[in-house]
């Protein structure tokens, strides 16, 4: 499939699925804030607007997730890109 129309075709329903799975989980956790935290309406706002000025660092920025990733990792023993916990995080909170 060499064909330019196909593979715009294609970029275009890989960029939808993204933003659809973006979406998803950005509903997913204001749901959490709003019920687990209860936030209220200025504090989801206050986190979404938090969320928009952190994605300008995912074009501009390539390093900039990764050591957010490495200090959280540090700091909580949480490694949110690679999906894995640091056993003694899991320990302390047994």
């Amino acid at each position: 499939m060499k064909d330019p129309r196909f593979k715009e075709a294609q970029k275009k329903q890989a960029d939808e699925d993204i933003k659809r799975a973006f979406d998803s989980f950005l509903l997913i956790s204001v749901d959490y804030l709003y019920r687990e935290c209860d936030y209220n309406k200025d504090q989801i706002l206050a986190y979404m607007e938090f969320i928009i000025r952190q994605l300008k660092f995912v074009e501009t920025d390539a390093d900039y997730f990764l050591l957010l990733n490495e200090a959280l990792l540090d700091d909580i023993g949480i490694d949110i890109l690679n999906s894995s916990f640091k056993k003694e995080s899991v320990d302390k909170s047994v």
